[in-house]
């Protein structure tokens, strides 16, 4: 039997996380507080999601990331504003992709 992955993609803002999965489509927004990133971890986890992916938003993702890695969850966020473009980063080396891609420069 062949298990389909899910990809979990979360945008985070400073008063609310939105969270949209793949390919199920299953989305939700809950606040970026202690209740709302405890409920979104146990969410994010029952999917047991092959990859989580976030934009690293000026801090506001600290307390979320360091959730879904202590929950032992896949997770990378992205980093802007670097002039050799985007990255990714891992908090779980194991989960790291050595093959980062550019993002494509909108100007």
């Amino acid at each position: 039997m062949t298990s389909t992955a899910m990809f979990v993609g979360i945008d985070i803002a400073k008063t609310d996380v939105v969270v949209a999965c793949r390919p199920d489509g299953a989305s939700w927004t809950a606040p970026n507080d202690l209740p709302g990133i405890t409920a979104t971890v146990d969410r994010v986890r029952a999917l047991a999601p092959t990859l989580i992916v976030l934009e690293a938003t000026g801090g506001y993702e600290t307390p979320l990331v360091a959730a879904l890695a202590a929950a032992g969850l896949p997770v990378e966020w992205r980093i802007r504003g670097r002039s050799d473009g985007v990255h990714l980063r891992s908090v779980a080396p194991v989960f790291c992709s050595a093959d980062a891609e550019k993002d494509k420069d909108d100007r």
